[in-house]
């Protein structure tokens, strides 16, 4: 199977925004918990990585996707390098 790769340019990964109004109300009284699957395990790069099969690039950003020859030129501190896809 063909390994995934997300970008995101900050470094929040994933978190359950259908949880928010529970947080806002008071119900969850820790955002770190909207963080983490139902069983407490945090959603970070080990997680999407060994059971999604997903690799996460945090504080990472796209700056041109160039569609005919399948590459994008990102930007990670500040290095930039091209991803091909």
């Amino acid at each position: 199977m063909r390994r995934l790769l997300s970008l995101k340019k900050g470094n929040l990964f994933s978190y359950a925004g259908c949880g928010m109004p529970y947080y806002i109300e008071g119900q969850i009284k820790e955002l770190d918990e909207l963080l983490k699957t139902s069983l407490g395990v945090p959603r970070d790069e080990d997680y999407f990585l060994k059971t999604k099969n997903v690799k996460l690039l945090g504080h990472t950003e796209a700056q041109r996707i160039d569609r005919c020859n399948k590459k994008v030129t990102v930007k990670r501190s500040s290095h930039k390098f091209i991803l091909r896809y």
